[in-house]
């Protein structure tokens, strides 16, 4: 069997540099070339790190007319940027940090932010984390097109009905909640996510802000319109073109490796490669989807979500991991962690640029399943990543 890449052993090197199953880049490739002949996307980067290491395989081009992928451009991350924000907001109520006002997830969030809409005076961190709100409010993204500021319509939102009574994935609970972390600790979400995620974790390709950069352009995955180093996402665009913002949403770039540095944080329960505890083990156990048998899905708190894609992974039987968890990003990018596998995944894909849209995303998603099952499969043939 062939050993980890110079590349991943660089970059991961607090993980042991045991041999590297060969299946796996096999496995990789393979599923990339299935889904750019099905038209998906023209080239996608995936990467795997478990117990024992690391791999980022590249396959396809950066665009239609582009070179060839390296394995190490940055992608908009998209809805992912969701993840980073919900395990920021338990470091913080984990961990007695100065300057940090003390609150708990049972925390009311109006009083900090001013809100005044019906029913956000019960609004909580938990409720927040959990998207356990519905906003009487259209997308964020509609407001910016019409003119008008999009931070002021929020905090001055009605909520549908008591917070707590339904599931309402959107973005308004995480803009929120980053607005709520900003506010208890008077420091921006940006400076928040390095000091507490990305420098602990020596993610150093990973940014809300690319133009404080010396990245080129050609490093930049394209999303929809050719955009690259711009976010795609409309509100991000715009709070963070026009007032320096960085939101809860959406706006974080990040590379294959920097993103199973991320992962591989919960593969060692908590951890940083310099052994310093970013969260603790019984809060990272919590984390993910617990599937209960007969009883649908009972969550953790914020870092995977949405039910219904969670179940698409229930029904194949080489992608089930109690406290598992993943997150699906807009620009056609996830994350997965399979901590009874310990195994965790990132897929990132030019879908956006394409020009797919809601009705190819069954298909994107269908493709990320079987991909991440063979590699699972290849994983457990292969006694990869046993301790």
């Amino acid at each position: 069997r062939p050993t980890m890449s110079r590349r991943s052993q660089s970059k991961l090197s607090f993980i042991p540099q045991q041999q590297f199953d060969h299946g796996i880049a096999k496995s990789i490739t393979l599923g990339i070339q299935q889904g750019i002949q099905a038209g998906l996307f023209n080239g996608a980067t995936v990467g795997v790190v478990t117990l024992a290491g690391s791999e980022v395989i590249a396959s396809g081009r950066i665009d239609a007319n582009g070179p060839n992928l390296a394995g190490t451009e940055k992608y908009d991350m998209s809805s992912v940027t969701k993840a980073f924000v919900a395990v920021l907001t338990h470091i913080l109520l984990t961990k007695k940090k100065i300057g940090v006002e003390h609150f708990a997830l049972s925390s009311h969030v109006a009083r900090h932010l001013g809100m005044t809409g019906n029913y956000t005076d019960k609004l909580t961190v938990k409720h927040l984390l959990l998207f356990l709100a519905d906003f009487a409010l259209p997308e964020m993204k509609e407001l910016v097109r019409l003119g008008r500021d999009p931070i002021k319509e929020l905090l001055a939102a009605d909520l549908e009905a008591q917070p707590g009574q339904r599931y309402h994935y959107c973005n308004h609970s995480s803009v929120l909640l980053g607005l709520f972390l900003e506010r208890v600790s008077r420091r921006k979400l940006d400076r928040l996510i390095d000091r507490f995620i990305l420098e602990p974790l020596c993610m150093t390709d990973t940014t809300f802000f690319p133009h404080r950069k010396d990245w080129p352009v050609s490093q930049f995955v394209p999303t929809e319109g050719h955009l690259r180093a711009f976010v795609h996402d409309e509100t991000a665009r715009y709070l963070m073109g026009t007032k320096d913002q960085a939101i809860g949403s959406a706006g974080m770039f990040s590379t294959a490796s920097d993103m199973l540095k991320f992962l591989g944080m919960f593969l060692r329960g908590g951890h940083a490669p310099s052994k310093e505890v970013i969260l603790p083990k019984r809060i990272v156990s919590k984390l993910g989807v617990n599937r209960t048998k007969g009883k649908g899905d009972v969550f953790g708190h914020g870092v995977g979500l949405w039910s219904r894609l969670a179940s698409g992974f229930g029904d194949n039987v080489a992608v089930q991991s109690r406290g598992g968890f993943f997150k699906l990003g807009y620009s056609g990018c996830v994350m997965v962690c399979l901590p009874h596998d310990n195994a965790a995944f990132f897929i990132g894909t030019d879908f956006l640029a394409l020009g797919r849209r809601q009705t190819q995303k069954g298909q994107l998603f269908k493709w990320m399943v079987g991909t991440i099952s063979n590699i699972v499969r290849t994983l457990r043939e292969g006694h990869y990543g046993e301790s």
